[in-house]
């Protein structure tokens, strides 16, 4: 619930009021530095242009130019059906089973 009083009042003059309560209640306790309000929109703005232009560069014009952004290869287990891989289970060990499975789960 808030209090009408502080309702106009900015985040800085309810924080200064906050710790003058809890001077009362608590006289040693350390005052935390405010929290600082959100940035401005244009602050933002600026922020975003300068981090731009200490990049440098271009962005990749491709998927290929994106390290991993390329379709891993594909084995031929991948696209087997059920009773294929079954079949392929039985002709192995159970750790290369558990192998397997742990590649491709």
């Amino acid at each position: 619930m808030q209090d009408p009083m502080y309702q106009d009042k900015s985040f800085e003059e309810r924080f200064k009021r906050v710790v003058e309560f809890t001077r009362l209640e608590k006289p040693d306790a350390k005052v935390p530095e405010p929290v600082k309000t959100q940035e401005t929109e244009s602050e933002l703005q600026q922020k975003a242009e300068q981090a731009v232009a200490e990049a440098g560069g271009t962005g990749p014009e491709s998927l290929s130019q994106i390290p991993g952004g390329t379709t891993p290869e594909a084995d031929e287990a991948s696209n087997l059906s059920p009773l294929q891989l079954e079949a392929l289970f039985e002709t192995h060990s159970p750790e290369w089973v558990d192998d397997f499975l742990s590649k491709h789960a």
